[in-house]
């Protein structure tokens, strides 16, 4: 029997996770939470968007136990994280989301709340905090730390050993070398390739990847 699950946060990443779910045995998609009114009674593949947040209270009362985020999120990792303790605060407990295609070591470790799409390869040692998204067709490689809320964008690489601080952002095929440090509250754009530490509150761009600004601690 399947464990029902909603997801908070019915946009773009929404429909992308719920693909993965319909397509697996294991749990039950039964509607999505949204804080956009416009979007209430709505549904995405006949899943349907059940209202707002505060409806987040009377799950347990209707056998729903779990869930997952639906917000991407990009650069700011703001509303995620928000959601995602907010649901925990309901004592709701995060799923893994993983995508039949993608390659896991036996020997990774992977918190709840990841989000893990189509072509992804995490390898030996790998250790991946709760509420990341490791996109499509992105590669962590051995003894890769990443922290909690971190989003690693499409055909991003980082090599081995590298680490990556919570609230990060790692651009879509972005290469980061080996052993390199990434702080917390980074952003790394599209593209860049990385051969340095970045320290925290940073956005660095280009080819070698130098900072362009600082960003707001978090």
């Amino acid at each position: 029997m399947k464990i029902p699950v909603i997801g908070f946060g019915a946009g773009s990443h929404a429909k992308v996770i719920l693909e993965i779910l319909l397509e697996g045995k294991q749990y039950k998609p039964i509607g999505f939470l949204d804080s956009d009114p416009n979007l209430h009674g709505t549904s995405i593949q006949n899943i349907p968007v059940l209202g707002g947040d505060d409806l987040a209270a009377s799950l347990k009362e209707k056998g729903i136990y779990h869930f997952f985020i639906g917000v991407g999120g990009a650069e700011d990792p703001t509303i995620r994280i928000r959601l995602f303790l907010s649901a925990q605060n309901l004592e709701l407990s995060p799923i893994q989301v993983r995508h039949p295609s993608c390659i896991i070591s036996k020997s990774a470790s992977i918190e709840d709340g990841a989000v893990i799409m189509a072509g992804v390869v995490v390898n030996a040692c790998a250790q991946i905090g709760s509420n990341v998204i490791l996109n499509t067709n992105s590669t962590i490689e051995h003894d890769c730390i990443i922290g909690h809320h971190v989003h690693i964008a499409p055909g991003a690489i980082l090599s081995g050993g590298v680490c990556v601080g919570d609230r990060s952002h790692i651009g879509a095929n972005a290469s980061i070398r080996q052993n390199i440090h990434i702080g917390n509250n980074v952003i790394i754009g599209i593209g860049a390739v990385v051969v340095n530490d970045v320290p925290d509150n940073r956005v660095v761009v280009g080819n070698p990847a130098k900072t362009i600004k600082n960003r707001s601690k978090k």
